[in-house]
């Protein structure tokens, strides 16, 4: 199967914003305000709080590779490094 690099790029901006506009918790009077959600139970529509420094610092992970991959790039002047390799 092949990649478009823009496709991959796209998709990852993409996450990027969905960690930033959904997974995060916006709450500003929340004791978990700033921290990525997760645990999310389908069946009752609510997110759970499970271990949240540790997912929160795996979000930071994924937007810092989000960003690396970014830097001005959409002309292929970057190529795109394999998770956890920069």
């Amino acid at each position: 199967m092949q990649f478009k690099k823009s496709e991959l790029v796209g998709a990852i901006l993409r996450g990027a914003d969905w960690l930033v506009d959904c997974a995060q918790d916006q709450n500003p009077r929340s004791a978990t305000f700033g921290a990525m959600r997760n645990g999310y139970w389908v069946g009752l529509r609510t997110w759970a709080w499970f271990e949240p420094v540790w997912h929160t610092g795996q979000g930071i992970e994924a937007l810092l590779i989000a960003h690396r991959q970014n830097q001005g790039d959409f002309r292929g002047t970057q190529k795109l490094a394999p998770f956890g390799m920069a």
